[in-house]
């Protein structure tokens, strides 16, 4: 058995049978600084996560992204949210022939609010985690929103091109331990327990990808400005302050009633 490391866990605990429950666990090592924590998605008012107050202490993809978006824009996202009026859009972009990857996101309301893009770091690079990286900067960014200028209730429309990473990351429903151990899963459950801790209501749209002049569908494509930003990102020569990728090589484990009975599944 492989020796127990310093960990920050990201749990999502299954409610099918409440005789028998499953956490499907994310692993990944921390700076020895930063303290330890264990979230339940399945019951957030148990485990509530800590608040932050030391700027160095959050999770290095969270304060990579608040380093992308200006603090001053929070404001009026958050009065688009009180209106209804916000609109996030999201995309991902990959290069098999250069394998770089690159995300975007972007919050519109009466205007242009906000807008941002990155690229994926490490090696563990394809086009459905790009996508899934930047569902889940727009919802770290909904909440350091949040932090900032608390709301009661907030609406957004959310749009991607990717509708598998919409259902699986938005999907509130229970996840077993066969979903949990498939690829890209350590950012879905990152995706879905941020989602949990929102007071902002997202109502996920898929939308056509990929618009070009010739595509009929032209009309429909929603997120062309996010498309464009990815792809304008995948291609830049731009250097990154640090990695941001989420997890460089997410280590699965499988609990029966908090005991570990598995681990060390890639």
């Amino acid at each position: 058995m492989r020796p127990l490391y310093n960990y920050t866990k990201y749990v999502m605990t299954t409610q099918v049978n409440p005789a028998s429950l499953l956490d499907a666990t994310i692993e990944e090592p921390i700076s020895p600084a930063l303290e330890v924590f264990h979230i339940d998605t399945g019951c957030p008012s148990i485990f509530p996560p800590p608040t932050v107050h030391d700027h160095s202490a959050i999770f290095p993809f969270h304060r990579h992204v608040r380093s992308l978006i200006p603090k001053e824009s929070l404001a009026s996202l958050k009065d688009a949210s009180l209106t209804g009026s916000l609109v996030i859009t999201t995309d991902g972009s990959y290069d098999p022939v250069t394998t770089q990857a690159s995300y975007s996101w972007i919050f519109d309301g009466p205007h242009q609010l906000a807008k941002a893009s990155s690229s994926i770091t490490s090696q563990n690079r394809n086009a459905y985690r790009a996508e899934l990286h930047g569902i889940l900067a727009a919802l770290v960014t909904i909440s350091w929103m949040e932090e900032i200028h608390p709301v009661e209730v907030g609406l957004a429309i959310f749009y991607s091109d990717c509708q598998k990473a919409l259902e699986r990351g938005l999907h509130k429903g229970p996840i077993g331990v066969k979903d949990a151990t498939q690829d890209e899963y350590d950012l879905i459950l990152a995706i879905r327990h941020i989602h949990t801790t929102l007071k902002t209501s997202l109502t996920p749209c898929w939308t056509p990808g990929h618009p070009t002049k010739a595509d009929p569908r032209g009309e429909q494509v929603k997120n062309a400005k996010a498309h464009a930003l990815a792809v304008s990102r995948l291609h830049s020569t731009q250097e990154m302050a640090h990695k941001d990728s989420y997890i460089e090589s997410p280590i699965i484990s499988v609990l029966h009633r908090s005991s570990i009975i598995m681990r060390g599944l890639p």
